[in-house]
């Protein structure tokens, strides 16, 4: 890895991790009240995502993977998948695409997150997936039916115009779009 490339990744941590710290005081602004803490955050599993994440040709599998990715690692203390829904939610902005939010669609997201939290705490093995020499069947199952699940919510919120997407912009592209504007998208609304 070059030191362009771990620049690169510290970058991304640094991004998602506030959109994260953003989640967490906007709740406390609605409710009074603190996310609680249930685990570690883990800054390590960013960078491995970030630096391992292939991009797909279509916006919705680009999106469906990276956000299944991104709350299959449980890189947070909390609010896994509010901050993967939100950084995508930015990914289509950036793209002219709406894509619906819970109040909007609370059926859809409540059923995915339930399937969502089974594998995770039933099924993935946390601590082997970035371990390729690792092989169990009911892991290895449970992630392909999170993304496919991912996928299927997706088709449901996302709003692609009739015209399609022609390109799909990589993930490494659109973290860096972000960075180089100087501001966090968020931070703005």
């Amino acid at each position: 890895m070059t030191d362009s490339d771990d620049t690169s990744a510290e970058l991304f941590v640094r991004l998602y991790y506030n959109i994260y710290l953003f989640l967490v005081q906007d709740y406390y602004k609605r409710t009074g009240e603190s996310l609680k803490s249930y685990k570690e955050y883990e800054p390590d599993y960013l960078k491995k995502i970030y630096n391992h994440y292939t991009d797909k040709n279509t916006i919705i599998d680009q999106a469906s993977s990276l956000a299944s990715n991104l709350i299959i690692i449980q890189a947070l203390p909390n609010a896994n998948h509010r901050t993967a829904f939100l950084f995508i939610k930015y990914y289509f902005k950036k793209h002219g695409i709406n894509m619906k939010i819970y109040s909007e669609e609370q059926k859809a997201y409540d059923a995915f997150y339930e399937v969502s939290k089974f594998f995770i705490e039933r099924e993935i093995n946390h601590y082997q997936l970035f371990n390729n020499a690792y092989m169990d069947v009911h892991h290895d199952q449970a992630i392909r039916e999170h993304k496919q699940h991912m996928k299927t919510l997706m088709k449901q919120i996302v709003c692609v115009p009739q015209s399609g997407i022609r390109t799909v912009e990589s993930f490494h592209s659109f973290v860096a779009s972000i960075n180089q504007e100087g501001s966090l998208p968020f931070e703005n609304h």
